[in-house]
């Protein structure tokens, strides 16, 4: 398990942008070597190897695609991913055609709360944390360390569940 003292070396709106990145595409050999260097990840596994389970994982499995919709279950999707246009359109955010993501996507939504920090919307933030990342990101977590076949994103996903923790921790002093 990491340390938690290292968040402290990055910029939280950093991080957010980081892990973003462990869901939105195949990770590249630089993001791979970052994400080691950064947490002191002990995976061995071949970038081939990664790869492929980024896609077995995201990809391919439809229970395990990163969509809060889905993720949650939710009948009223549609609801839910306006109430999620919602909040980006109040923080004054237009999402691009060119991104072609979701509204939903678990990379859109921390790359969200990125730009919250930034631009310091505080209670914008906290909201969105409570409402559209802590009420299902850990227990998708705990189904992608089930399933991953990789030290890479069983190592990973742990430690970006602990910076979750902390988070939601700190938000609650």
């Amino acid at each position: 398990m990491v340390s938690l003292d290292i968040f402290e070396k990055y910029e939280r709106a950093e991080l957010y942008r980081l892990f973003s990145g462990l869901f939105l595409h195949e990770p590249s050999d630089e993001f791979i070597f970052h994400m080691k260097e950064i947490f002191l990840l002990t995976f061995d596994d071949p970038v081939e190897y990664i790869r492929r389970d980024f896609n077995n994982l995201f990809i391919y499995n439809r229970e395990l695609l990163p969509l809060e919709s889905i993720q949650r279950k939710e009948i009223f999707s549609d609801y839910l991913v306006q109430d999620i246009e919602r909040f980006y359109h109040r923080a004054g955010i237009m999402l691009d055609e060119e991104i072609n993501l979701p509204p939903d996507h678990l990379s859109t939504e921390l790359i969200f709360l990125s730009y919250l920090i930034e631009t310091e919307l505080n209670e914008t933030f906290k909201r969105f944390f409570e409402e559209h990342i802590i009420s299902w990101v850990p227990e998708y977590c705990q189904k992608i360390k089930e399933h991953g076949q990789t030290e890479f994103y069983k190592e990973s996903i742990s430690v970006f569940e602990e910076f979750l923790e902390s988070e939601y921790d700190e938000l609650n002093r």
